[in-house]
């Protein structure tokens, strides 16, 4: 009893003390936002963080003064020269001369070296805008929107398939058939000149700008945001559609705000002021997108292409079906000959081990040779026919026979073969015989193929003249 009640007044005493320390509750302040009974500070945005030099409007900043005024030709020249001036640089650049600055503008402008024409109708034109002609030939040129729209294309991820190489039709890749619509948009953007502000409303919402008459050619702009990639194979629906829109806001916010929004998924932004607030609102935007292919042609023209590929569709499977039946009943028609063909390989392979014994023990005498005009060697292949091998054959089966014949008309030689002696010297006896017995039909067998070998000729060898 006493320890139980020591016991309980050390309960007590703790409680005591965690009361002293709980503060009193605090009333909310009014709009701080509360989440499953906690109370969610909101976020701040400070002013050192609105005064970082990103989030500043545009604005057009005094020109700085500089000591040798001859020197700068636009006013991007003078800040360089201030530059130069406060670090106290004295060696300026020269003027560069015409082959150098033809060279310089061709490549920024078309990503290609100028042609010797060019180069010298440059040089030749002493004219003081003769400079500015090259810069709005080179504008002018296709290979000016190429070259840079190569440049965006790389901010919206640009692709012709998918770049995890999955697709679901297990083809090892899932091509975006109709993703150049989208690069050639943006290649005539900048050939056109297109304004920057229509350039990104046409790749957010192309299909909603302009007539309906008129609409078409801002269409492929949509590419922007359906070429990307298509989470198809990551389980949850939930999760996959989640996926799809973070892709959406990460390439919005890091092509048209140069901000890294996508970190805020988890956590509020470690450096940029952006909170997952933002983030969501963003992605928000994109729930209530749905992917669509606008076509291109009449709608008569879409329907009866989509008949024919269903038709087609149709007869490839029928096609397959067959395909599969025939090679079934081929393989089970052909499975009960496997006997013969194997019968078949057989034969061929013992006349080619034949063939081979035969020509191995035919003496060097039976075989003649030819000289080989202008040659100081001799060289010499040869040639057996078919019906010579047939006929040797033959000759030979019937001499090994002859000679199987001759051996039984010897007298005692079936006695010695069919007699088993008794005891150690008999079986000693025995299997002396038996040993003569095999070496004189190995000489038999042997004088047989010798007589029986086919006529063999000579020919020159394979390269000869």
């Amino acid at each position: 009893m006493g320890a139980a009640r020591a016991r309980l007044a050390r309960l007590r005493a703790t409680a005591r003390r965690r009361a002293s320390l709980r503060t009193p509750r605090q009333p909310r302040a009014a709009g701080t936002p509360v989440r499953c009974g906690v109370r969610i500070a909101r976020y701040v945005i400070t002013p050192e963080q609105r005064a970082f030099w990103s989030f500043q409007p545009l604005r057009t900043p005094p020109v700085p003064a500089v000591s040798h005024a001859s020197w700068p030709k636009t006013d991007i020249d003078r800040f360089v020269l201030a530059r130069l001036e406060t670090a106290r640089a004295s060696r300026r650049c020269a003027p560069a001369d015409k082959r150098t600055l033809i060279r310089r503008a061709t490549l920024d402008l078309t990503g290609l070296p100028p042609t010797p024409e060019e180069i010298d109708a440059f040089e030749k034109d002493d004219s003081p805008d003769a400079f500015a002609k090259v810069v709005d030939r080179l504008l002018a040129s296709p290979r000016y929107g190429e070259t840079w729209g190569r440049l965006w294309l790389d901010v919206a991820r640009y692709g012709e398939d998918d770049y995890r190489s999955l697709d679901p039709k297990q083809r090892g890749y899932n091509p975006y058939p109709n993703a150049y619509l989208y690069r050639d948009w943006v290649i005539k953007a900048f050939n056109d000149d297109l304004p920057y502000d229509q350039f990104v409303r046409a790749q957010l919402a192309g299909d909603l700008l302009g007539e309906p008459a008129t609409r078409a050619r801002t269409l492929p702009a949509l590419g922007f945001l359906g070429l990307g990639p298509w989470y198809y194979d990551n389980g949850a629906v939930e999760i996959t559609r989640a996926d799809e829109r973070h892709d959406r806001v990460d390439v919005v916010s890091r092509g048209f705000l140069g901000l890294t929004v996508g970190c805020a998924r988890c956590h509020d932004h470690k450096y940029d002021p952006i909170p997952t607030r933002d983030y969501y609102s963003l992605a928000g935007v994109f729930l209530n997108t749905s992917y669509h292919e606008y076509p291109l042609v009449p709608k008569s023209v879409v329907d009866d292409y989509t008949l024919q590929d269903k038709q087609i569709e149709k007869k490839e499977k029928l096609l397959d079906e067959f395909t599969r039946t025939e090679s079934t009943q081929l393989a089970e028609t052909l499975a009960l000959q496997a006997s013969s063909y194997m019968a078949a390989a057989w034969k061929v392979t013992r006349r080619a081990e034949g063939e081979t014994s035969r020509r191995s023990s035919t003496p060097r005498s039976s075989t003649t040779s030819c000289s080989i005009a202008g040659s100081s060697s001799w060289r010499s292949r040869r040639v057996l026919s078919v019906p010579d091998q047939v006929a040797g054959d033959d000759q030979g089966r019937r001499q090994r026979r002859r000679g199987e014949e001759a051996r039984r008309r010897v007298p005692g030689a079936a006695a010695r073969r069919d007699v088993r002696p008794q005891g150690d010297q008999g079986r000693e006896r025995h299997h002396r015989r038996e040993g003569a017995d095999r070496a004189r039909r190995r000489r038999s067998r042997a004088s047989c193929r010798a007589t029986s070998s086919p006529t063999t000729t000579s020919v020159p060898a394979a390269g000869s003249s």
